[in-house]
């Protein structure tokens, strides 16, 4: 499990434990964020599966038959060609998706550590005044 992994469960263990209303936007922003980034990594590795299964099969056509491959109107070739640039494509842009999502639940992940800074100072002065009432009631 990986230190981004650990925080994000240590995140949503926390919210979970203690839901108030914005415990539980940021425990479904989290959520969401987590998913996304998972979905566009799974859409990379099947795009480029596509991308080897492409370039091999034209590697394989150029060996058993290449004078079929090297003819200029050879549709196979023409078709590996399109799906292999395609696919490249698409790669390119789901990986632009999942570096956007990563920064998201970056985001996300530093918006936590800000809610739980300020409710813990928030508690610390709420035991700092309890102390404080119960030491000039005892005096």
């Amino acid at each position: 499990m990986s230190e981004h992994q650990k925080q994000t469960a240590f995140f949503k263990a926390l919210f979970q434990a203690d839901a108030s209303t914005e415990q539980r936007q940021l425990r479904d922003r989290i959520l969401k964020a987590e998913n996304d980034v998972r979905c566009c990594r799974r859409a990379m590795f099947k795009v480029l599966a596509l991308v080897a299964i492409a370039l091999v099969s034209g590697l394989y056509a150029a060996v058993i038959t290449p004078e079929v491959v090297l003819q200029a109107d050879n549709s196979l070739r023409k078709f590996l060609e399109i799906v292999s640039i395609g696919s490249l494509l698409a790669l390119v842009s789901y990986a632009g998706f999942w570096l956007y999502y990563r920064a998201l639940l970056f985001q996300v992940h530093n918006e936590c550590r800000r809610f739980l800074v300020s409710f813990l100072a928030h508690r610390q002065q709420q035991r700092e005044a309890t102390s404080f009432r119960q030491l000039t009631l005892s005096h």
